[in-house]
């Protein structure tokens, strides 16, 4: 007994001191923002210009404290921006983007204290999805990408992940289940980056709203780093990897 005891508060006080140096293992889950009233110190760092402003709150400097992310639309330009503000009132990003769908989420894939953006963004005839990182004060597009939705009450197919539809990304030992072998075909009009030579897939887990667009579960995937899921776009041509996909069947 003496020994168990021990050993619990060895563990224990191991973990608040990793705690306390910030080494806790992340366990790569999305966060998403909380739609909140924007308040009077918020809206004075906006232009007066845009009466309608969007505000949300997410910790994206993992500070323990709430900023904010308030969104407008330009008319006159058809665009979005966003205002980055920090919990103390300080404009730490402006960020333009086209689209009138938007849903963001966050998570924590490296090692630093800011958070991705993980944001799907378009119209409805094609929605983009990518993570981005924060960056010198800017956001830099890490890698586009094609979701792909577990539903676990339909088994027996795969479905497209609809950002409405997805609740978390499929994770093990801080690697991603992705294809990076399979060429998905995609409708409508999204991007593909031009130092992607294709979207890789990536696995979220969720419920369908559309379970008549499915996919056969036959798509070879595996867990892979976000680095190497990004280096395997980048450097394998679309017809090489129509290649691995013929040599795999």
């Amino acid at each position: 007994m003496k020994i168990m005891i021990c050993l619990f508060l060895s563990l224990f006080m191991f973990s608040c001191k990793d705690k306390e140096n910030g080494k806790v293992k992340n366990e790569l889950k999305l966060i998403k923002p909380q739609e909140v009233v924007i308040n009077k110190d918020l809206r004075g760092l906006i232009p007066d210009v845009y009466e309608n402003v969007v505000t949300e709150t997410i910790d994206f400097d993992s500070d323990s404290k709430k900023d904010f992310i308030c969104t407008v639309y330009d008319s006159k330009r058809d665009i979005n921006i966003e205002y980055w503000i920090t919990s103390n009132y300080k404009l730490f990003l402006v960020n333009e983007f086209y689209g009138s769908i938007n849903y963001k989420f966050f998570i924590n894939l490296d090692e630093d204290d800011m958070l991705e953006l993980f944001r799907c963004s378009g119209e409805e005839d094609g929605i983009d999805y990518a993570f981005y990182d924060i960056k010198n004060k800017k956001l830099e597009s890490l890698l586009y990408f094609t979701p792909i939705l577990i539903d676990k009450d339909r088994p027996n197919n795969y479905f497209f992940g609809y950002p409405w539809d997805i609740s978390e990304i499929v994770v093990s030992d801080h690697k991603l289940l992705s294809s990076v072998t399979n060429s998905m075909e995609r409708d409508g009009e999204i991007l593909i980056p031009e130092n992607q030579k294709f979207l890789p897939v990536i696995f979220f887990n969720g419920k369908t709203t559309q379970p008549e667009i499915k996919y056969d579960k036959k798509i070879k995937k595996e867990y892979f780093s976000l680095e190497r899921i990004i280096n395997t776009v980048n450097k394998v041509g679309e017809k090489q990897n129509l290649k691995t996909i013929e040599a795999l069947e």
